[in-house]
This record gives C-alpha cells, sequence and structure tokens, in this order.
C-alpha cells in the first residue's frame, strides 16, 4: 500500500493519487496540484483527508 487514490467532488481533478513515504502511515499528494492532501489514519478502523491541514473528511 504505497500508492490511495481518494476521490474529490470539488476541484478540477477526479481522483488524486497520494503517495506513502517510507514505513510512515500517512499518504501525501505531490507538488505538482496546487493544494495540499494527506490521508491519515483516523481512530482504529477509519481514515481522515486533510486538505491544506483542515480535516475534510473522516
Amino acid at each position: 500500500m504505497k500508492k490511495a487514490e481518494i476521490f474529490i467532488p470539488d476541484g478540477s481533478a477526479n481522483s488524486i493519487i497520494l503517495d506513502r513515504q517510507g514505513k510512515s502511515k500517512i499518504w501525501k499528494s505531490g507538488k505538482h496540484i496546487k493544494d495540499s492532501y494527506v490521508l491519515v489514519p483516523y481512530k482504529k478502523t477509519g481514515y481522515q483527508i486533510k486538505k491544506n491541514d483542515v480535516v475534510i473528511y473522516q
């Protein structure tokens, strides 16, 4: 699981591919898109998606 694909309804792209760095459990968007997206584990069974450090989904 080195990559994660998220689908965001607002934005110019239909989906965004996030990459995991090393052995961390955080996936980040690359610098090729304007906004910064981060996918992080939330509690034991869920995830949070953050856009520019603001939680947009959990």
